[in-house]
């Protein structure tokens, strides 16, 4: 075993590996601290170096003032309210070796390229045929290839000789690591009566240390400088050192500067020379500024939770839909406040800050050398605390964030309850279809009365048809259905909650091996057909008639849509007409997205705009067109007609369901 890497614990014999450049290590075994300090080695008898203290105290304090503002997690009041405990500088004794050394690498390099490839599509013609078609792609592969080589190069190392437990060894290794020195020969006189550690290292056990870190660093640094490709692995190393002249024992100065806040102290380390580089402890954390960022996002939180619960609420039958302009308006808004709110508060404690840093410096000018009056105006006009923005004020935060809160959860609930207004709307003025609906089911249409109870009940359903929550069901609308004995045929029927706590029916449909195989209706909570939809064994397939609610404020709004649907996508001309069956817009759909031309018109029959779609996204802008303006090549009386047909086919499935209806009440 290598005895200048490796080394047993005095306490349990385990065998523990050498860190290059360690003053100490910690047994893994028994946890003992392994002093890596020769006591009976006498220390270096001549000093050759010396590298001198090149800056004062308030330069250092000036520096570890900047350093305690710098953090966004630190208090506002960490220069106010801190105390200063030390301010010192002293010399570290350590060797200084130079010389050269050589290394020899092997690894495994990987380079990238691409590589083409024919990959398979799904397309559809014009027909709406489908068909496979041969595209050329490109994936990037990696080529690796094992290398191999040797250099060379110098070096100039320091190694701190201080016992551990008068330095601690994370500043050791931070001096080593520091900027590079300027020594000049060591005279007595120019340590200026500065305290000087002992010497805890001879110069063997220093050249040990100072190979270990060459070959480690210097020459690990060397050869992965040579790396090629855009990937490396399997590196392997092997280096050796050799000093030009024996190590040189020194000094070179360190700085110390500790504060205490709120009874804790800090320490900030920093190399005595120009204090170009720093070593510091974490610093104390402002957990109030934390918490207010973090209360910020509350309103947009629970926005998202009610959001949430208004989804939850339409899955469940109890609300129609949810607006999804004003649940995106109260999120975004809520999210908007949250992050202008949690930068307004990092904005002004970083300015203030800044001003007790100004303060700070205006103190110590005062207090060492006057400074000249314009540089003075500067730091008193920079000293000036800020004002507080409005945004990072937390004084009312109760009241800000619960009032925002409320506002949003009204935006949602209006999101939510906006669906049975329309519905009422749509009940008293729809096109005759519905209207003959609802005064089959006894819904709420014009002349009928809103407080009446529906026709259709619990108690007067037909024997023979199956009530859903009898039957054991799975998906929306209910799939799978069966009772007792298997899989059910014939007709089902749901209920919902109606107006002023009454029951009403929402769904009725046909059945055939528990799934819905014929036409199925809805209903809204006043019994008025909302949709009429056609089934086979399971699957969405034909006509489905939909009406939706009326924008308010727009007089072309589609109230009504009829969509084809073949194998659960639509596919076809999908057409949307206003409250008096005019025809307001019909777009193109191929396997359930817009592909093809659509086209919206005013209440006329005039072109108000087309545009092309391909794959559900516009393919061209979109033209508008003033009203009374006609286009030849698409005439207005070959959609009227074919609005005429839909609507005929509509009328008979809303007579299908009426007979449905008809039957289980007789």
């Amino acid at each position: 075993m290598d005895a200048l890497t490796h080394i047993s614990c005095p306490n349990c014999g385990a065998d523990n590996e050498l860190v290059p450049g360690a003053l100490s290590l910690d047994c893994p075994y028994c946890g003992s601290v392994i002093s890596l300090v020769n006591p009976s080695e006498e220390p270096p008898l001549s000093i050759e170096f010396l590298v001198p203290v090149g800056v004062d105290k308030p330069s250092l304090a000036a520096l570890a003032h900047t350093l305690m503002v710098q953090p966004e997690t630190v208090p506002d009041d960490i220069l106010e309210k801190s105390q200063v405990e030390e301010e010192s500088f002293l010399y570290v004794p350590c060797f200084m070796g130079q010389g050269t050394f050589s290394y020899q690498w092997s690894a495994t390099f990987g380079f990238d390229r691409q590589e083409s490839y024919t990959d398979f599509v799904t397309k559809t013609d014009s027909k709406g045929r489908r068909y496979q078609e041969a595209v050329t792609r490109y994936r990037t592969v990696t080529d690796w290839r094992p290398a191999s080589g040797a250099g060379s190069g110098n070096f100039q190392r320091l190694f701190c000789a201080s016992d551990p437990a008068s330095l601690d060894p994370k500043v050791a290794t931070f001096l080593q690591s520091s900027v590079p020195f300027q020594p000049i020969v060591f005279d007595q006189s120019l340590m200026g009566g500065i305290q000087a550690l002992d010497f805890a290292f001879g110069p063997d056990q220093a050249a040990t240390a100072i190979e270990g870190l060459v070959r480690s660093v210097d020459a690990a640094a060397a050869a992965h400088g040579r790396a090629q490709g855009q990937h490396q692995k399997d590196w392997s190393i092997e280096a050796t050192a050799n000093f030009n002249v024996p190590v040189k024992a020194g000094f070179i100065p360190l700085a110390k500067f500790v504060f205490s806040y709120g009874g804790k102290s800090y320490a900030i380390w920093s190399e005595g020379v120009a204090l170009a580089c720093y070593l510091a402890d974490a610093f104390p954390v402002d957990p109030n500024r934390g918490r207010n960022k973090s209360q910020s996002y509350l309103p947009f939180w629970l926005t998202l939770l009610a959001g949430a619960a208004c989804l939850a609420l339409v899955y469940l039958g109890k609300a129609r839909f949810v607006t999804p302009v004003p649940m995106c308006v109260a999120a975004g808004l809520t999210l908007v406040f949250a992050k202008l709110r949690s930068r307004s508060i990092t904005k002004f404690s970083k300015a203030l800050r800044q001003a007790s840093l100004a303060a700070k410096r205006l103190e110590l000018s005062d207090a060492s050398s006057p400074l000249p009056d314009q540089e003075r105006r500067q730091l008193l006009e920079a000293s000036r605390p800020p004002s507080k923005p409005l945004l990072a004020r937390t004084d009312h935060d109760f009241l800000l964030l619960g009032l925002l809160a409320l506002v949003s959860m009204v935006i949602l609930v209006f999101s939510l309850n906006v669906g049975d207004w329309f519905s009422d709307l749509t009940s008293r003025d729809s096109r005759p279809a519905r209207e003959e609906g609802l005064r089959a089911h006894g819904g709420t249409g014009d002349g009928a009365d809103p407080t009446a109870t529906p026709v259709i009940a619990r108690t007067t359903v037909a024997q023979g048809a199956y009530d859903s929550a009898d039957l054991s069901c799975s998906g929306r609308p209910p799939d799978r259905c069966r009772d007792g004995t298997g899989p059910v045929s014939g007709l089902v029927y749901g209920y919902r909650d109606g107006p002023g706590g009454q029951s009403g029916l929402g769904f009725i449909g046909q059945y055939e091996n528990g799934r819905p195989h014929g036409p199925m209706v809805y209903f809204d909570p006043d019994m008025a057909i909302s949709r009429v939809v056609n089934f086979s064994q399971g699957t969405v397939h034909g006509l489905t008639f939909d009406l939706h609610p009326r924008q308010p404020g727009s007089s072309y709004q589609k109230i009504a849509e009829l969509a084809p649907i073949d194998g659960g996508k639509v596919s076809g001309t999908v057409l949307g007409f206003d409250l008096e069956g005019n025809l307001v817009s019909a777009v193109v759909y191929r396997d359930g997205r817009p592909n093809g031309p659509g086209t919206e018109y005013y209440p006329d029959g005039s072109v108000r705009s087309e545009t092309e779609y391909v794959d559900g996204r516009q393919n061209s802008g979109k033209r508008s067109f003033r009203q009374g303006q006609m286009q030849k090549d698409q005439p207005v009386f070959t959609q009227v007609r074919l609005f005429e047909e839909i609507l005929a086919e509509a009328n008979r499935m809303v007579d299908a369901a009426n007979e449905i209806l008809a039957n289980k009440n007789g």
